[in-house]
Protein backbone atom coordinates (compact mmCIF):
# COMPACT_ATOMS: atom_id res chain seq x y z
CA UNK A 1 0.00 0.00 0.00
CA UNK A 2 1.08 3.61 -0.39
CA UNK A 3 -0.18 7.08 0.41
CA UNK A 4 0.51 10.29 2.27
CA UNK A 5 0.82 10.12 6.03
CA UNK A 6 -1.72 11.86 8.25
CA UNK A 7 0.90 12.46 10.96
CA UNK A 8 4.13 11.13 12.39
CA UNK A 9 6.01 10.82 15.68
CA UNK A 10 9.48 9.61 16.59
CA UNK A 11 8.36 5.99 16.85
CA UNK A 12 5.35 5.75 14.54
CA UNK A 13 3.53 7.06 11.51
CA UNK A 14 -0.20 7.45 10.89
CA UNK A 15 -1.03 5.99 7.49
CA UNK A 16 -3.57 7.45 5.08
CA UNK A 17 -7.26 7.01 5.86
CA UNK A 18 -7.56 4.39 3.10
CA UNK A 19 -5.04 2.03 4.76
CA UNK A 20 -6.20 -1.33 6.09
CA UNK A 21 -8.62 -1.34 9.01
CA UNK A 22 -7.30 -4.69 10.27
CA UNK A 23 -5.04 -4.74 13.32
CA UNK A 24 -1.55 -6.17 12.70
CA UNK A 25 -2.13 -6.17 8.94
CA UNK A 26 1.24 -4.54 8.21
CA UNK A 27 3.28 -6.12 11.02
CA UNK A 28 6.79 -7.06 9.81
CA UNK A 29 6.33 -5.07 6.62
CA UNK A 30 8.88 -2.42 5.71
CA UNK A 31 7.68 1.17 5.35
CA UNK A 32 9.72 3.55 3.26
CA UNK A 33 9.29 7.31 3.02
CA UNK A 34 9.26 7.72 -0.74
CA UNK A 35 8.84 9.45 -3.21
CA UNK A 36 8.74 12.70 -1.22
CA UNK A 37 8.05 14.68 1.90
CA UNK A 38 9.61 14.96 5.33
CA UNK A 39 11.97 12.09 6.08
CA UNK A 40 12.39 10.97 2.46
CA UNK A 41 14.73 8.01 2.04
CA UNK A 42 14.15 6.46 5.46
CA UNK A 43 12.80 2.97 5.93
CA UNK A 44 11.79 1.05 9.04
CA UNK A 45 10.18 -2.27 9.93
CA UNK A 46 6.62 -1.99 11.24
CA UNK A 47 6.44 -3.79 14.59
CA UNK A 48 2.74 -3.14 15.30
CA UNK A 49 -0.22 -1.75 13.39
CA UNK A 50 -3.52 -0.45 14.76
CA UNK A 51 -6.20 -0.68 12.07
CA UNK A 52 -8.62 1.67 13.84
CA UNK A 53 -6.19 4.56 14.31
CA UNK A 54 -4.05 3.66 11.24
CA UNK A 55 -0.92 4.07 13.43
CA UNK A 56 2.05 1.97 12.41
CA UNK A 57 4.62 1.63 15.20
CA UNK A 58 8.15 1.21 13.85
CA UNK A 59 10.82 -1.06 15.34
CA UNK A 60 13.32 1.80 15.73
CA UNK A 61 12.69 5.52 15.92
CA UNK A 62 12.85 7.67 12.81
CA UNK A 63 15.94 9.83 12.35
CA UNK A 64 13.71 12.57 10.90
CA UNK A 65 10.13 12.42 12.17
CA UNK A 66 7.61 12.01 9.31
CA UNK A 67 4.78 14.51 9.00
CA UNK A 68 1.57 15.02 7.05
CA UNK A 69 3.55 15.65 3.84
CA UNK A 70 5.47 12.35 4.03
CA UNK A 71 4.65 10.02 1.16
CA UNK A 72 5.19 6.35 1.94
CA UNK A 73 5.23 2.87 0.49
CA UNK A 74 4.62 -0.28 2.54
CA UNK A 75 6.01 -3.57 1.26
CA UNK A 76 6.61 -6.99 2.73
CA UNK A 77 10.03 -8.31 3.65
CA UNK A 78 10.50 -11.49 5.67
CA UNK A 79 12.02 -10.60 9.05
CA UNK A 80 14.62 -13.37 8.57
CA UNK A 81 15.73 -12.18 5.11
CA UNK A 82 19.40 -11.42 4.73
CA UNK A 83 21.96 -11.42 1.96
CA UNK A 84 24.92 -13.57 2.94
CA UNK A 85 26.80 -13.90 -0.30
CA UNK A 86 26.59 -12.70 -3.85
CA UNK A 87 28.41 -14.55 -6.61
CA UNK A 88 28.76 -13.14 -10.09
CA UNK A 89 29.65 -15.41 -12.99
CA UNK A 90 31.31 -13.81 -15.96
CA UNK A 91 31.44 -15.58 -19.28
CA UNK A 92 32.06 -14.56 -22.86
CA UNK A 93 29.30 -14.90 -25.38
CA UNK A 94 30.00 -17.55 -27.97
CA UNK A 95 30.92 -16.30 -31.46
CA UNK A 96 27.87 -15.23 -33.46
CA UNK A 97 25.66 -14.81 -30.36
CA UNK A 98 24.98 -11.16 -31.10
CA UNK A 99 26.25 -7.89 -29.71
Amino acid sequence: TSGTAQAGASGNITLASGASGTDDNYNDYVIRIHPGGTGIGQSRRISDYNGTSKVATVASNWTTTPSSDSQYEVGWQDSTFQINDITIFYRLKPPGAGA
